[in-house]
Formats: structure tokens, sequence, C-alpha cells
């Protein structure tokens, strides 16, 4: 085969199957003020195409039949095509959550989810409508 040729599909499989991924960019956590659930933040950067990315969730601190190795019920709760700095989370109690979006008027929420389990989530994202993420 030609040489150039090989160079040009080893240069597209490079650029567009490894590179069109998304790369996380940021992570905080945060426990519940009884220590049962701890919330999620991830922040992902999708490149030139979409920026940024925030996904929300909940995860319970007691894992599936009580092992470990079964992982730990989780539920997103939150997701928007805005940077992680644009949120601020914060527990209002045990079973009460505020999520607060300043960017969200502009880009949309994708998903909003406003109960899991015995938690409450309270939203402060303006006059938002559903956006794609």
């Amino acid at each position: 085969m030609n040489r150039r040729f090989l160079a040009y599909v080893m240069l597209f499989c490079m650029l567009f199957m490894g590179g069109c991924g998304s790369q996380q960019t940021d992570y905080r956590e945060l426990r519940s003020p009884d220590g049962r659930y701890v919330v999620i933040e991830r922040e992902e950067d999708w490149g030139a195409t979409t920026p940024f990315g925030t996904d929300i969730s909940i995860q319970s601190r007691h894992p599936r039949l009580g092992m470990r190795w079964l992982g730990f019920p989780s539920k997103r709760v939150f997701l928007a095509d805005v940077g992680l700095r644009s949120t601020r989370v914060r527990w209002l109690g045990d079973h009460d959550l505020e999520i607060v979006c300043t960017d969200c008027e502009r880009y949309g929420v994708a998903e909003r989810v406003d109960a899991w389990r015995d938690i409450k989530v309270h939203f402060d994202v303006g006059k938002a409508k559903m956006g794609d993420y």
C-alpha cells in the first residue's frame, strides 16, 4: 500500500475516532449532612462543538444488598450544557438538595429530576427551557 494513504488513514483514526470523545475536566463531591448520600458533580469538555457539559448525580453510600462489589445505587438528577462554575449545589437538610444554575437560561437544561428515593431536589435555573446536551 501507499505510505501516504496509510498516513491519512492513521490521521483520520486519531482525529475522528479517538479525538471526538469527551474528557472530564472537573469533579466535585458533596456528602449529605447525615452521610447517607453523596452528590457527584462532573464537568466534561466536548471540544469545539459543545465546550462544556455538567452532570450532577446523587449516589447512595450504602451498597446494593450490602455488598460493595454490586456497586452503589445512583441517579443523575441534572444535565446541562454549562460549565461546573455555572452551577452551585448545597444540601438544605438530610433529604433536600438545591441546584442553582446561572447560565442555564442561556443554554437550557437537558435533564432535571425532582426526586430520587427520599431526596427532593429543588432547582433555581431561572426561566431555562429544555436544551440539548
